[in-house]
């Protein structure tokens, strides 16, 4: 075969007539004079046998700086010989220099309009034929690739920006929001991410709307398709990496299968950073993509929580749990995979695709939601929490999954702790549980906690306040007005606290005081103390800085249990309930000791022989047998005092030691050595409590 310029060879002329009158129903009308025309401006191109016999024709124009095909024939015998694509690709490579590109105008509903999409045309738009019956043509287009007016500023955007190619599924998820991928690819345009990112298309992604037989979607894809950068590449680049990665894919490729090599094929050529898909099978390939390219074939969620890592890059580094070895790091969703068999709530119906879909659409969003994982000392999850912050006024708790072992309650009450401490911190009201597969134990702990069903989800009303109890009352019948969904949780509270005033009930006020948790009501009459502790059992109970100082950090189990107890030398002054603060002990080989570091409240004081008390509060304390006995001076039938604490606070700002002298010589006119607890006043408490919050208080300057 040879591909030829007709040039003046008019010899030809009657054979290319001939071949168009027999295949006029589809090349339209066409003057038979016009034909001579064309072959005097050379616009007529050839393909002979080597009888040099006429078995195909190309015919164009020239229309401004770009060429137009009016006809490719090919004789009916000759057809998929690849005799089209090589008057094809002598037209580029003869029109390559000073001329745009090359279009033309094919019928949709004609078998040729997927010739033109394997030669690497694009279909850009479409309109309907003059003809009777109106048939729908496709405009399709091939691109030179030369420079023009906007060819600076768009390479320059580009340059400036992490180039993120979508694949078709991302592209229709963006205008679907019925799709259940919606929420995930849709955090692609969140606005923070447009300063770093420009969501590119490729050619691939014109062929894939053009697919379809609704022309109304055909022409709405198209117009979406203008908000993305388009990325162009030379023909022979993109085929060049076809070629490599074609044995990636199945021998016999399906539309779905050319479609995903093309476009993976096109975003390499693009020098891409990112191409972004749902496609499990292309996301298998993506390792060795990554290995031989350099481009990161990733779900959307994947990308987004990469570029949230490089915002906030110490955020996603491993931290000690409590000073233990215990670690809590926000999640990868690459390994979302890796979550589902601890964490899927199989046992209660939850299906993996609502597990993983939900986990995902959280993780596309890390400016609302938070998703942390907990791993023990192998790495291995032991605990999974979301949270969102999508209402200002609560700390809503999406997901909440522990792995059942010795420490599955520990680690559920540590949490739900922690989660309060969190929506303090955050001056949220409410903390809120809406996870619908809690096992038995986050329940059962949630109810401990305080925590009442409302409308399906567990909530408790978490006040940062110190205040008379009276004015909390007010507070919480302000908070029911402002609230209407917590109305009646908030006035059932208000009216017991109201109750309890009135009948001065001072243990239910307490127990109020532990629901509302931290709040503090500073006219509740019971007893406060200093504790004095060393720094050694201080990691375990309550001081992470203490513990991180260490290489063994703190006993897990204890440094997350919500309640703990403390063994001391019988104290007849100490009771419950009570306020504590604690003193961490001077100790040079710990920095941040000789500072008041944290309170607790004292729920019980027992006082009893060593053995005993062992044997009672074995499950909760730091200590060993040992260490109880040394508390009596190895002396078995000496009594001794335990008493048992909770609700621990460990302070954002700690008391030093000077400072402490100061507010106890203001409140006692002396000052004390603290080797022994010692009772102090209410108002020596909570000037102690709130310079420990960050509040600067006369006496401790």
């Amino acid at each position: 075969m040879k591909i030829a310029n007709i040039k003046n060879r008019t010899t030809y002329l009657e054979s290319i007539i001939k071949m168009w009158r027999k295949n006029r129903a589809t090349l339209g009308f066409f003057p038979e004079g016009a034909f001579a025309d064309y072959a005097h401006r050379h616009q007529i191109l050839i393909a002979e046998n080597i009888k040099r016999e006429l078995i195909g024709y190309l015919l164009y124009r020239i229309s401004k700086q770009s060429i137009q095909i009016v006809h490719l024939c090919i004789d009916t015998e000759q057809r998929k010989n690849g005799i089209a694509r090589a008057l094809v690709d002598q037209l580029k490579a003869t029109t390559k220099t000073g001329y745009r590109g090359i279009g033309l105008h094919c019928r949709k509903d004609y078998e040729a309009s997927n010739l033109w999409r394997k030669l690497n045309f694009v279909p850009r738009h479409g309109k309907l034929g003059r003809g009777s019956d109106n048939a729908y043509l496709t405009y399709w287009w091939f691109d030179h690739g030369h420079p023009d007016l906007f060819t600076a500023a768009k390479d320059e955007l580009l340059q400036s920006k992490i180039r993120v190619v979508t694949d078709a599924n991302i592209f229709f998820d963006l205008q679907n929001e019925a799709s259940p991928a919606y929420a995930e690819s849709a955090s692609l345009k969140a606005d923070w991410i447009q300063e770093d990112v420009v969501l590119c298309i490729t050619d691939e992604i014109f062929n894939e709307v053009n697919r379809s037989s609704d022309l109304h979607k055909i022409e709405r894809n198209r117009r979406f398709a203008v908000g993305f950068q388009h990325l162009q590449t030379q023909e022979e680049t993109f085929e060049n990496y076809r070629t490599q990665l074609r044995p990636l894919f199945p021998k016999e490729l399906t539309v779905s299968d050319e479609s995903d090599l093309n476009q993976l094929s096109y975003a390499i050529a693009a020098e891409a950073q990112f191409f972004v898909t749902r496609d499990e099978k292309l996301l298998s390939l993506a390792d060795d993509i990554y290995d031989k390219y350099e481009i990161n074939i990733i779900r959307p969620s994947d990308l987004v929580v990469r570029l949230d890592e490089l915002e906030r890059e110490a955020e996603y580094r491993p931290k000690r749990l409590c000073g233990s070895l215990l670690q809590a790091c926000l999640v990868n969703s690459a390994s979302d995979d890796k979550l589902v068999e601890p964490f899927q709530g199989f046992s209660l119906n939850e299906t993996k695709k609502d597990f993983i879909g939900q986990i995902r659409t959280c993780l596309a969003y890390p400016n609302k939601y938070e998703v942390r994982v907990i791993k023990d000392t192998l790495q291995q999850a032991i605990a999974l929490v979301v949270f969102s912050r999508e209402n200002e006024h609560q700390l809503d708790i999406l997901i909440f999954r522990i792995v059942k072992n010795n420490l599955s309650k520990t680690v559920a009450r540590f949490l739900i702790t922690e989660a309060v401490q969190t929506s303090v911190k955050e001056r949220r009201v409410f903390t809120r549980f809406t996870d619908k597969y809690l096992i038995p134990e986050i329940r059962a702990g949630l109810s401990e906690n305080y925590f009442t069903e409302v409308n399906g989800a567990w909530v408790k009303v978490n006040l940062s306040l110190v205040d008379t109890a009276e004015k909390i009352e007010k507070r919480l019948l302000e908070l029911a007005e402002k609230f209407p969904s917590q109305s009646d949780n908030l006035r059932k509270i208000s009216s017991s606290l109201h109750q309890d005033l009135t009948s001065s009930d001072i243990k239910s006020l307490w127990d109020i005081e532990k629901a509302l948790w931290p709040v503090k009501m500073s006219d509740l009459n019971i007893p406060s103390y200093i504790v004095p502790i060393q720094p050694g059992w201080a990691m375990h109970f309550f001081d992470v800085e203490i513990a991180s100082q260490t290489l063994f950090g703190a006993n897990p189990e204890l440094a997350m249990k919500a309640e703990n107890v403390y063994y001391k030398s019988k104290n007849p002054g100490l009771s419950s309930p009570a306020r504590i603060l604690w003193y961490v002990s001077d100790d040079d080989r710990h920095q941040g000791s000789k500072h008041v570091r944290a309170c607790s409240q004292i729920d019980e004081v027992t006082v009893g022989v060593p053995k005993h008390l062992f044997q009672r509060f074995r499950r909760l304390g730091v200590y060993q047998w040992e260490d109880v006995l040394e508390k009596a001076n190895g002396d078995h039938g000496k009594e001794i005092m335990a008493f048992r604490f909770s609700n621990t606070e460990s302070f954002k700002t700690p008391l030093p030691w000077d400072k402490l002298q100061n507010i106890l010589i203001e409140s006692t006119g002396k000052g004390n050595q603290i080797q022994n607890p010692i009772r102090i006043s209410s108002e020596c408490f909570f000037k102690i409590y709130n310079y420990g919050h960050g509040l600067e208080v006369d006496g401790a300057k």
